[in-house]
């Protein structure tokens, strides 16, 4: 997942290293609002979705879902992602979630996937780096 997708910018030294904050995922769990989906096939892992879940959004009374992470290995790629976001979208509905918000890196644009399963893209977002070279 990091080799394909780690962000590097414009004036970066490196790609941000990986170094997750495993304390905030952690609370994360204890609270419940912590959701990992696989998918595998004869075992291996062959994708994953990561889902934060909110109870209330700050701008709306509706519970939603937040991608942390997506992937599906570039040799699984094809119907792997569809049925993983069919599964995810099945268990959330199951637990009362009405908002699923879709994020993927650029680097894996699911773009066309996602229109075709129904999500609409409502932002974009830009980033630049401003630290020390």
């Amino acid at each position: 997942y990091y080799a394909e997708v780690a962000l590097t910018l414009k004036g970066m030294p490196a790609p941000i290293p990986i170094d997750p904050d495993w304390n905030q995922y952690y609370a994360l769990e204890a609270s419940g609002r912590h959701r990992v989906y696989s998918a595998r096939r004869d075992g291996e892992l062959t994708g994953f979705m990561s889902m934060v879940i909110v109870d209330r959004g700050l701008h709306h009374n509706v519970k939603h879902a937040l991608t942390d992470m997506v992937y599906v290995r570039p040799r699984y790629r094809g119907l792997t992602g569809s049925r993983l976001v069919a599964y995810v979208e099945g268990e959330l509905r199951a637990e009362g979630v009405a908002l699923v918000s879709l994020r993927t890196s650029k680097a894996c644009d699911w773009r066309e996937l996602a229109e075709h399963w129904g999500y609409v893209m409502t932002e974009t977002v830009y980033q630049k780096w401003i630290g020390d070279a």
